[in-house]
C-alpha cells in the first residue's frame, strides 16, 4: 500500500519517531493517520479475495467469517471437527471391510496417522513427515522435528508427544509389521528392515484412486513401500474433500492456547525465536507439560476417537 506520505509510512512502519527529523519539525492530523491505517486494514483483509483456496465454494463453518488479518486459512473447531470424523468414518470403514485388501488398507491407516501427526505435532506436511524413527524417543516423549531446512533453521527442534498420538503410533507400527509379514514377499520385508521413515505408504503405479480398486495379483511383485507424502494425501483424498496440504499447522497455531515463549519456540521459523537460549527461563519441563496439556484439551475439542483395529480387522487379499 502507498501512502504517498513518508512521515505516515514510518510511522505505520514502527520506526522510532524520535529518530525521524521531519517530525521534530511537522506534524499530521491524527484523523488523517487514522485513515492510512484503515486503508492499511482493508488492504490485509482484501488480500483474501484473490485467493484461489478462498474463491472456491466451501461451507461456510470452514473458515472465520469475521473480518480476519492473517491467515485465511484456520479451520475452525466445527470444520476440523467434521473432518476428523469423516475421515475416521473411511479409515475405520476401510479396516474392517471384507472387499479391502490388505494395501489399500495400509495406506488408508497411513492417511489417518499423517493428519493425527500435523495436530498432534505441529509439524509442516514435508516428504517423509514428521521424519525418521531414530529421532523419536518414546521413554522421554519427544521427537526431534527438522522440516524447514534452509539457511535460518540449522538445527531443529523437540516437540512433545501426547500418550494418545503415542498409543496411535505403536498400534500403526504393529499394523505395517503385521501386514508386511502377512503379504509374504520378501523384497518387502528387506525394504521393511531398511525403512528408516515413521509413516510409511504401498504404492504402485496402478494404484492412482482410492475408488478403483486393481487386481492384488497384478501389482505384488512390483510394490515399493515409500514414506508419507502431501501429494499423495492430496490425491487420496481429492473425490473427498479439497484440502490445502498445511491447515492443520494454521489450524493448531490459531487454537492451541500457549504461552508466548512456548509457543515461538515450538514454531520457530529460525533460530532467534527458539526459547531454549542462554537469555531464556524457559524450562524444558514446563515446555513440554504445556504443550502436552493444549494438545490434549484441543484433541478433546475435536472428539478425535480411537480406531478400534484388531478386534474386529478382516483381512482377505
Amino acid at each position: 500500500m502507498q501512502t504517498g506520505d513518508d512521515l505516515v509510512a514510518h510511522l505505520m512502519a514502527n520506526h522510532d519517531t524520535n529518530h525521524v527529523v521531519n517530525w521534530s519539525y511537522e506534524g499530521r492530523n491524527i484523523e488523517e493517520i487514522n485513515r492510512h491505517f484503515k486503508r492499511y486494514i482493508d488492504c490485509l483483509i482484501n488480500r483474501k479475495k484473490g485467493d484461489l483456496w478462498i474463491k472456491e465454494q466451501q461451507p461456510g463453518y470452514i473458515f472465520d467469517r469475521e473480518q480476519r488479518i492473517g491467515s485465511q486459512r484456520c479451520w475452525t473447531i466445527k470444520a476440523a471437527t467434521q473432518f476428523f470424523k469423516n475421515l475416521y468414518a473411511y479409515v475405520q470403514t476401510t479396516l474392517t471391510n471384507d472387499e479391502a485388501n490388505r494395501i489399500e488398507k495400509l495406506n488408508a491407516y497411513s492417511i489417518w496417522m499423517w493428519h493425527l501427526s500435523l495436530i498432534c505435532l505441529t509439524v509442516r506436511p514435508t516428504m517423509g513427515m514428521p521424519g525418521l524413527i531414530k529421532n523419536y524417543d518414546s521413554k522421554s516423549k519427544f521427537i526431534y522435528i527438522h522440516d524447514k531446512k534452509i539457511g535460518s533453521r540449522q538445527e531443529g527442534r523437540l516437540v512433545p508427544v501426547v500418550g494418545y498420538w503415542q498409543k496411535h503410533f505403536d498400534a500403526y507400527r504393529e499394523y505395517i509389521d503385521k501386514t508386511i509379514t502377512a503379504l509374504g514377499m520378501k523384497y518387502l520385508q528387506e525394504q521393511w528392515k531398511k525403512n528408516e521413515f515413521m509413516l510409511c505408504i504401498l504404492i504402485h503405479p496402478q494404484l492412482t484412486s482410492k475408488k478403483h480398486s486393481v487386481d492384488f495379483i497384478e501389482i505384488a511383485d512390483n510394490l515399493t513401500l515409500a514414506p508419507m507424502s502431501a501429494a499423495f494425501v492430496t490425491h487420496y483424498l481429492k473425490e473427498t474433500v479439497q484440502i490445502y496440504k498445511n491447515w492443520p499447522r494454521h489450524f493448531s497455531k490459531n487454537h492451541l492456547e500457549l504461552s508466548s515463549d512456548i509457543h515461538n519456540t515450538l514454531y520457530a521459523h529460525d533460530g532467534i525465536a527458539m526459547g531454549f537460549g542462554h537469555t531464556s527461563s524457559l524450562s524444558p519441563f514446563h515446555y513440554k507439560t504445556e504443550i502436552q496439556q493444549q494438545v490434549e484439551a484441543l484433541l478433546e475439542k475435536l472428539e478425535i476417537l480411537e480406531l478400534d483395529l484388531f478386534t474386529q480387522e478382516k483381512s482377505r487379499d
